[in-house]
């Protein structure tokens, strides 16, 4: 049974959340340059890529989210999250999620690796692909068929997969399901 509210005093009152360290801060133009130049140096991404969004960090995470007219108002209210993270700090390094790669990658001009079918199974299948990749050590766009897949790491003489598990089993269903 759903009870009726007649007035303000009949409400559930709920306690304010704090504002904590961890919740995202909106970043400087000045601090917008670590995403936009790892972007850049890392995919060649044209520098103006992310020129019509805001930038946020959390903890150990950036985001982004569409400049529009309301946009701006989020400055200046407490969220707990927007918009989409598109780097990870892992340890020392930045880590670009798939969703950034899915989105932005198509613009990049370096350090993407496009595999072939029996590549990519064998990828998915191990985590690991030994060769000796034609990109620069770090992170890496993965692709097929010119279709962006997300994230690899290359090492001097392998490619490590770093896709999501639920889109490894997804890729390894669909590459059978067309063969």
């Amino acid at each position: 049974m759903v009870r009726t509210l007649n007035s303000a005093d009949d409400s559930t009152h709920t306690a304010l959340i704090r504002w904590d360290s961890s919740w995202p801060k909106w970043l400087s133009p000045a601090d917008c340059a670590i995403v936009e130049s790892y972007f850049s140096e890392r995919f060649a991404l044209p520098t103006e890529t992310f020129s019509d969004f805001l930038f946020w960090k959390s903890a150990h995470a950036y985001g982004v989210i569409p400049k529009d007219a309301h946009a701006e108002s989020l400055r200046s209210i407490k969220v707990h999250s927007a918009g989409m993270v598109i780097l990870r700090e892992v340890g020392q390094y930045l880590k670009p999620t798939t969703h950034a790669l899915q989105i932005f990658g198509r613009l990049a001009r370096r350090n993407v690796l496009e595999l072939n079918k029996e590549n990519l199974l064998e990828l998915l299948e191990n985590r690991i692909l030994t060769l000796c990749p034609p990109v620069e050590p770090g992170y890496i766009i993965l692709t097929y068929r010119q279709d962006i897949l997300g994230c690899g790491l290359a090492l001097p003489d392998r490619i490590v997969h770093q896709f999501p598990r639920w889109m490894v089993s997804a890729l390894i269903a669909a590459l059978q399901a067309f063969s």
